[in-house]
């Protein structure tokens, strides 16, 4: 991170420095919370792919939102493991 200095105009740079045990709690709960989305899009995924019935009391859950739940959980869990790649 940059701040500027009005004083004398020269950028000074700041380090974070996280406590490692910190960083690992971090980087497991990313790790789980991947996985988890990742499963809950396969799932939607295998609803689409054999056509199961979701009823909600008595209405029927229209396959087209299992589509945009997978997708949508599918792209979280790709952006994160991503991000965490990065951290690394």
């Amino acid at each position: 991170m940059k701040f500027y200095l009005s004083g004398n105009g020269n950028f000074v740079e700041l380090q974070m420095i996280l406590k490692v045990k910190g960083e690992r709690n971090m980087k497991t709960s990313v790790i789980v919370v991947t996985i988890f989305l990742a499963i809950v899009s396969l799932v939607h995924l295998l609803r689409l792919i054999f056509q199961w019935k979701v009823m909600v009391n008595t209405f029927e859950m229209p396959l087209w939102a299992s589509a945009i739940a997978c997708l949508v959980t599918a792209v979280l869990a790709i952006w994160l493991w991503q991000e965490n790649k990065k951290s690394l």
